[in-house]
């Protein structure tokens, strides 16, 4: 990735941000990290990966890192629909568990699909809402 399509790709998350963040999220402190190589969820290179989130609820400030590569590779569309999603997981994580409490029943797989068909839902009726 040279280094304008890294601005290019940039300037269409910040599109995003501007179109979704206060309509979803407002109040949170949100910081959009662009990251350029070894894209890392949990601690672990995850190079197919687009986009995660570390949500601090309490406090409602997030932190959304963005794999460019990947983002590059993806239309308007698909980024729209994970920028939503990782929106979502700002939503949705108060319900994981944390350390010391009871984490029997919980799955991440469960709050991936949640944040998958909320953000469909949110275009879908934002797209309706425009078209109307």
């Amino acid at each position: 990735m040279n280094d304008q399509e890294h601005e290019a790709t940039k300037a269409r998350i910040r599109a995003l941000d501007e179109k979704w963040t206060e309509r979803l999220v407002a109040g949170w402190r949100i910081t959009l990290a662009y990251v350029r190589e070894d894209f890392k969820v949990n601690d672990e290179i995850s190079p197919g990966t687009l986009a995660s989130s570390d949500a601090h609820w309490p406090y409602k400030f997030a932190t959304i890192s963005f794999n460019m590569p990947q983002c590059l590779q993806n239309d308007d569309e698909e980024l729209e629909e994970a920028f939503v999603h990782e929106l979502c997981h700002l939503l949705v994580n108060e319900l994981r568990w944390r350390e010391g409490e009871d984490k029997d029943g919980y799955r991440l797989e469960h709050e991936e699909h949640t944040c998958t068909i909320l953000a469909r839902a949110v275009i879908r009726v934002s797209n309706l809402a425009i078209s109307a």
